[in-house]
């Protein structure tokens, strides 16, 4: 691309392979015609290094050369093919000509076709010349003139002219000079100055061809280079690389992609990669499921990667591969779809940890659940019948007692709701409810609870009765108040906390305003992650344990829906959340599991 850039005479580059099929092609799309590569140019060049092609119009009737060289087989290419744009040489040579205004000079191919004229335009609409008798005895090698009068023409203009035509050795083209003088009086000249001007445009013509020669023979050694850096980049990458084009056939395929598919590219070079290949090759099933993620065991949706037309996901292959697979076109210069590149991640052993973790911490939870209710329940007894015999410092020790125990069973709730969630395990009973009744209902819970807390909560309805939507109220309920609990615990004494909600464009939304402490925006990335806490949360409220938010999104998430906040520091926080009415058909199948 770089090469076309900086030549406008050339208008397309090409590479060959060993059978002479076109493997790399740069061209320009407005002027190169489709199929313009001569059949004779590969076995030419095969036995003289060398290839010049007959003059060939292009899709906007400028004369165009192809020229081809050898290449040294190590590149991995056979010839290198130029097409050079004449137009560009021509007109710096028919500026050049400073004959008098009355002189016209021309040029005509093999085949009569005028490609160099003071006039462009007759270039430009394709004129052919090859009815002048003058034109047809100089293509044939003869060196004539309109002394004879059987050889005087009209030309385009309509005015009977004199002329002089010298062949060029070179090309076999023609170099025409016209004049309204008196023949007796001109010839002598008109031969003088075609003859000059048939002999510059040979020296040019050898010129060019030895700049074509070496400046191909750079553009391929440059070319060359470039393919090895990015070979040798590609090759010791640590994550694998698949290239394929719109038939699904492998282009690229780096060794460790080799290692992680268990195949070599050899295998695959020559074949479509379909759906159903690996029945006649086993040992091809994870690169079709790596392909095809529908066939796999597991795979997650596409997620979109920011600021990127790149996707995301996680396949589980048959050989109990996990590979997080991010998917990119490949494009051309004008922006056309030509590919497409799938870098695949393993992240087996991360996701075993992570499972053994998450099983971890769904067993030891279980485990924590029954003697922390059994001490809750002791505990309650306990009060029940001796209250009136305590002392007060006795009865402050066991409600101490009685609030960690509280906050434990609150963190084991919270990480068994961790550990369905990343199991997929966390159902939901989809059922049509009031969004406001559910609303009030926590509300009313958490006024009884964190009324020390002197925090107002005011709940501003909207206006008209609101749609039900689809939902699972225990699951939504519990959404709603964690970013409650949240709201109450991070705003100090005297302060507000406003719940509204409102119907908008099909969607029912809830936002959740605070005026508490804010969220810096260092924190704010991070803060759905599991067990992330900002500092200035922890020093306000150090027992809460990280895991809220987490849930929220989760739930939301599995609902269809959507979550964002708003927060300045010292200015509050504000959550919104809005679900879709009426639901999605989707909706129906994700609220069964959250992912």
């Amino acid at each position: 691309l770089r090469l076309l850039r900086e030549n406008r005479s050339f208008d397309a580059m090409l590479l060959l392979d060993a059978e002479g099929k076109a493997v790399f092609v740069r061209q320009n799309r407005f002027v190169v015609e489709s199929g313009i590569l001569n059949e004779d140019l590969f076995s030419t060049v095969q036995k003289e290094g060398t290839y010049l092609s007959d003059l060939v119009l292009n899709k906007i009737n400028q004369p165009t050369l192809e020229v081809a060289i050898g290449l040294q087989e190590e590149t991995g290419f056979t010839v290198f093919v130029g097409q050079i744009n004449l137009k560009f040489f021509l007109d710096a040579i028919f500026e050049d000509v400073r004959f008098t205004k009355e002189n016209t000079t021309y040029i005509v191919d093999n085949s009569g076709y005028l490609i160099g004229h003071t006039d462009w335009q007759l270039v430009a609409a394709k004129t052919n010349v090859s009815d002048r008798k003058l034109v047809q005895l100089a293509l044939k090698g003869q060196e004539v003139n309109t002394r004879t009068e059987e050889l005087l023409y009209t030309n385009e203009n309509g005015l009977e002219v004199f002329a002089t035509a010298i062949p060029i050795e070179l090309t076999g083209w023609v170099v025409v000079v016209e004049t309204p003088d008196d023949p007796a009086l001109a010839a002598t000249r008109r031969t003088l100055i075609v003859a000059g001007f048939a002999v510059g445009f040979q020296i040019f013509l050898i010129l060019l061809l030895i700049w074509a020669y070496f400046y191909l023979t750079k553009a391929a050694r440059s070319l060359y280079q470039e393919r090895n850096e990015r070979e040798i980049l590609v090759d010791n990458l640590l994550d694998g690389v698949v290239e394929y084009d719109s038939d699904m056939r492998i282009l690229v395929m780096n060794p460790k992609a080799e290692e992680l598919l268990k195949i070599t590219f050899e295998e695959i070079s020559d074949i479509a990669i379909l759906p159903n290949v690996y029945k006649t090759n086993p040992r091809l099933r994870s690169l079709v499921e790596i392909m095809y993620p529908i066939t796999a065991p597991s795979a997650t949706a596409p997620e979109n990667i920011p600021g990127t037309k790149a996707q995301k996901m996680r396949i589980v292959t048959s050989s109990r591969l996990t590979l997080e697979v991010t998917v990119t076109r490949v494009l051309d210069r004008e922006g056309n779809v030509v590919g497409f590149l799938k870098i695949l991640h393993d992240i087996t052993k991360e996701a075993l940890l992570e499972k053994m973790k998450s099983e971890f911490v769904s067993i030891a939870a279980h485990q924590l659940r029954t003697p922390l209710s059994a001490v809750k329940w002791a505990i309650t007894v306990f009060l029940e019948e001796t209250t009136e015999k305590l002392t007060k410092a006795e009865k402050h020790l066991i409600d101490i007692a009685y609030e960690s125990n509280e906050r434990m069973i609150t963190l084991v709730n919270g990480l068994l709701n961790v550990a369905r969630i990343e199991e997929g395990r966390f159902r939901h009973k989809p059922t049509y409810a009031d969004l406001q009744d559910i609303i009030e209902a926590v509300i009313l819970e958490i006024k009884n609870e964190y009324q020390p807390q002197k925090v107002k909560i005011i709940f501003r309805k909207a206006q008209g009765k609101l749609p039900k939507v689809l939902v699972d109220k225990d699951a939504i309920k519990l959404a709603i108040r964690n970013i409650l609990e949240n709201a109450i615990e991070y705003t100090l004494p005297g302060g507000t906390v406003t719940v509204s909600t409102t119907l908008l464009d099909k969607q029912l939304q809830i936002s959740i305003q605070d005026t508490g402490i804010g969220i810096p925006e260092e924190e704010k990335p991070r803060i759905y992650s599991k067990f992330y806490r900002g500092q200035h949360a922890i020093l306000l409220s150090p027992n809460r344990s990280g895991l809220g938010l987490f849930i929220v999104k989760n739930i939301i998430e599995a609902h269809e829906g959507k979550i964002w906040f708003e927060s300045k520091i010292g200015k509050g926080t504000t959550f919104h959340i809005s679900l879709p009415f009426p639901p999605k058909p989707q909706q129906f199948k994700r609220m069964q599991r959250l992912k």
